[in-house]
């Protein structure tokens, strides 16, 4: 299961409430599991920040100078993919408020 798997099935509307809590937990476990490797980055951009801030002229600069590395770019990736991963959970519980309140009307 993807990120992306998760969006085309949202976007049909007929996911049942049972499905929509796997989903909700897959995601909650896949952003757990990406956050080890950010603090790894955290940690690495730290080292970078120390040991080339007197090569560049500000600190936006030396910022920037890390974006262009690999690890940069990873370090971003991973921010924007724990952002879809908010997002899609949000949507879900949206979901499942809605799916809750129709049970409820129902009864």
């Amino acid at each position: 299961m993807n990120l992306e798997t998760i969006e085309q099935e949202l976007r049909t509307g007929q996911v049942p409430p049972p499905r929509l809590a796997e989903l909700r937990d897959f995601l909650a476990v896949e952003s757990s599991s990406k956050m080890d490797r950010q603090d790894q980055l955290i940690d690495l951009y730290a080292d970078y920040f120390h040991a080339n801030r007197v090569l560049h002229k500000s600190d936006k600069a030396t910022d920037n100078a890390w974006g262009m590395t690999d690890l940069g770019k990873e370090q971003r990736r991973l921010e924007t993919y724990q952002k879809r991963i908010k997002l899609l959970i949000g949507t879900i519980s949206s979901h499942l408020r809605v799916a809750e309140l129709q049970a409820r009307n129902l009864m």
